[in-house]
C-alpha cells in the first residue's frame, strides 16, 4: 500500500479448527466472528453503514452493507483445516486498520478494512485520497484526473435519466429526488492495478451491491450503473436474478466489455441464426453459467431488448422479479420459456434487427469525397449509404472539453501519437469496421464480416474497403 502506510501490528495465526481460536482483545473478537461468519451490524462502522442505504435500495433478509465484506461458506470452511489460513493486521493511516487473510491452501486474500475498529468496504478508504467530481445523478471518484471528462459524464446522467423515464410510473419524485440528492458512487479507475486494490477483481468493471458504487477503468459504464438502477426502481428485491435478465438488461442498456448495446446485440443475431447457441441453453442458472460469457450475455441482450420494446414496464419488471430468488434457490432456478414470448412478437422483432442494410442498386450520388473516404447515397434514400473507405484510424472532431483527458483506446490504436482531444476514431480492416467514442472509451458502431453470413465488407481494386450502412452517427461524423 501507498501513502506511507506503517506497520503497526502483525498478528500471525494458525489453526487446528475454529474453536481453537483463542486472543484477547477488540481486535481478536473481531477476527474470530469474521472467521466464524458472525458478524453483526455492531461490526460496522455507523458512518458506513448509513451509506450503504442512501439510495433506499434493500435485499430481503440481507444486511446489505456485508454484500461482498463477510466471508462466503466456502472460506469459512477452508478456515476450519489445520494450518488454514494466516492473517495481518496493519494499521494504516490515522484511525484506519487494514485486517488481511490469507489461505495457506492457494495463497488467495481476502482483505477488511476498518475505521475506528468498525468494519468499512474497501472503496469508502479508496475514496478519502481521491478526486471527487459531484453531477446530477453520479458523485465521481479518481485518482487520475485525466480519466475523467465532462462528456462522459452527461453521457451516463442523460442515460440514467433515460432509464428512469421508462420506469417513471414506478419511481417517485422523492425518489428522484434521493437519487438527485444522495447519488450513486463510480470510481474510475487509472489502471487494471487499482482495479485490483479497491476490489479484489481484475475486470473492467463491477457494480458493488453493499454501497451502490461503480467501479470502472473506463468513465462510461452504463452497464454497471443499470445493475444499480433495476434495483432502484424495484427498491426491495431478492439478492439474486437469474443472469437471463440482471446480464440481459444491463446488455440492452448498458452493452458489455467496452462495446456499446447494438453492437453486442448485433452478434447475438448472427450467433442465433447460425446456431452457436439457443434459448434453451440459458433458461437455467447453470446451462447459462457453463457458456461463454459472449454467448450468453449477448443473446439474453437481445432478449431483453425485445422485452423492453413489445412489453408494458409493469410486465417487464413483473417477469425480473419473479426470476430474483433468494440465494438457496438461485443455483437451480430456470425460466420457463413460455415467459419469455417467443411467438409471433418475437419472430416480427427478430426479422425487423435482423434485416440486412446492403442493397443490390448503388446510387452514383457523391454526397462528399477526400483522400481517405467517399461517401454515397444508396437509391436516392435519406437514411442509407455507401461508404469507401480506405484501410487504417482516423480520429474525427476535435472537442475542447477533451484537452485534459487521456483515452484509453486512443493509446491503444495509435500508440506513439499524442491524443489530442478527438472525439471519435474508426479503424478500417479488410474484415471489420469499428467506430469508436473516444470521450466514452468504447466501441459505438461495428461491422464484421465475421458475424455475418453475407459479405458487408469488400476490398475494391484500388484497395479500399466498401460498406453500407444505415447508422447516422457514423455519417454525422466523417461528413463534418
Amino acid at each position: 500500500m501507498k501513502n506511507g502506510i506503517g506497520l503497526a501490528l502483525i498478528l500471525l495465526i494458525s489453526i487446528c479448527t475454529l474453536n481453537s481460536v483463542n486472543h484477547s482483545g477488540s481486535d481478536s473478537l473481531l477476527i474470530n466472528r469474521i472467521i466464524e461468519g458472525n458478524l453483526t451490524e455492531n461490526d460496522l462502522n455507523p458512518d458506513y453503514s448509513a451509506n450503504c442505504n442512501r439510495l433506499g435500495i434493500y435485499y430481503y433478509n440481507t444486511n446489505k452493507a456485508l454484500i461482498g465484506i463477510e466471508l462466503t461458506a466456502e472460506q469459512i470452511d477452508l478456515l476450519k483445516v489445520k494450518n488454514a489460513y494466516s492473517i495481518v493486521s496493519q494499521k494504516i493511516k490515522e484511525e484506519y486498520q487494514k485486517l488481511t487473510i490469507t489461505f495457506n491452501q492457494d495463497k488467495q486474500q481476502k482483505t477488511f478494512f476498518l475505521k475506528n475498529e468498525k468494519i468499512i468496504s474497501p472503496d469508502s478508504y479508496y475514496k478519502k485520497e481521491m478526486k471527487k467530481v459531484e453531477t446530477e445523478y453520479i458523485r465521481f471518484y479518481f485518482s487520475d484526473s485525466e480519466r475523467y471528462n465532462q462528456l462522459a459524464s452527461d453521457f451516463l446522467n442523460s442515460e440514467i435519466e433515460r432509464f428512469l423515464n421508462i420506469f417513471s410510473d414506478f419511481v417517485t419524485k422523492d425518489r428522484i429526488a434521493l437519487l438527485k440528492k444522495n447519488k450513486i458512487d463510480y470510481i474510475i479507475c487509472s489502471s487494471m492495478q487499482e482495479m485490483q486494490e479497491i476490489t479484489g477483481f481484475q475486470t473492467n468493471g463491477i457494480a458493488l451491491l453493499n454501497d451502490d458504487t461503480v467501479v470502472s477503468i473506463d468513465p462510461s459504464h452504463m452497464h454497471e450503473i443499470t445493475h444499480l438502477l433495476i434495483n432502484f426502481v424495484i427498491r426491495d428485491n431478492q439478492l439474486y436474478t437469474h443472469p437471463i435478465f440482471q446480464e440481459g438488461l444491463a446488455v440492452a442498456f448498458g452493452g458489455r466489455s467496452g462495446r456499446s448495446p447494438k453492437t453486442i446485440t448485433d452478434s447475438a443475431i448472427y450467433l442465433l441464426q447460425n446456431g452457436f447457441i439457443s434459448f434453451d441453453e440459458i433458461l437455467s442458472v447453470q446451462t447459462f453459467q457453463n457458456q461463454d460469457a459472449s454467448l450468453t450475455y449477448a443473446l439474453s441482450g437481445l432478449l431483453n431488448d425485445y422485452l423492453l420494446k413489445t412489453n408494458s414496464p409493469a410486465a417487464y419488471l413483473s417477469l425480473y422479479k419473479k426470476y430474483s430468488v433468494p440465494p438457496a434457490v438461485f443455483p437451480n432456478l430456470s425460466v420457463n420459456k413460455n415467459d419469455l414470448s417467443l411467438d409471433s412478437n418475437w419472430e416480427a422483432y427478430f426479422k425487423k434487427v435482423s434485416k440486412p442494410v446492403t442493397d443490390s442498386v448503388f446510387s452514383t450520388k457523391l454526397l462528399k469525397e477526400t483522400s481517405d473516404y467517399r461517401i454515397f447515397l444508396i437509391n436516392n434514400t435519406q437514411d442509407k449509404w455507401r461508404i469507401v473507405i480506405k484501410k487504417g484510424v482516423y480520429c474525427f472532431l476535435k472537442d475542447n472539453r477533451l484537452n485534459n483527458y487521456r483515452s484509453r483506446i486512443f493509446g491503444e490504436l495509435l500508440p506513439n501519437t499524442k491524443y489530442n482531444g478527438q472525439r471519435y476514431a474508426i479503424k478500417a480492416e479488410n474484415d471489420e469496421i469499428i467506430l469508436y467514442s473516444l470521450d466514452l472509451d468504447r466501441i459505438t458502431y461495428m461491422i464484421s464480416n465475421g458475424f455475418s453470413n453475407t459479405l458487408l465488407i469488400r476490398e475494391l481494386p484500388d484497395g479500399f474497403l466498401e460498406f453500407e450502412t444505415d447508422n447516422q452517427e457514423i455519417l454525422k461524423i466523417i461528413s463534418n
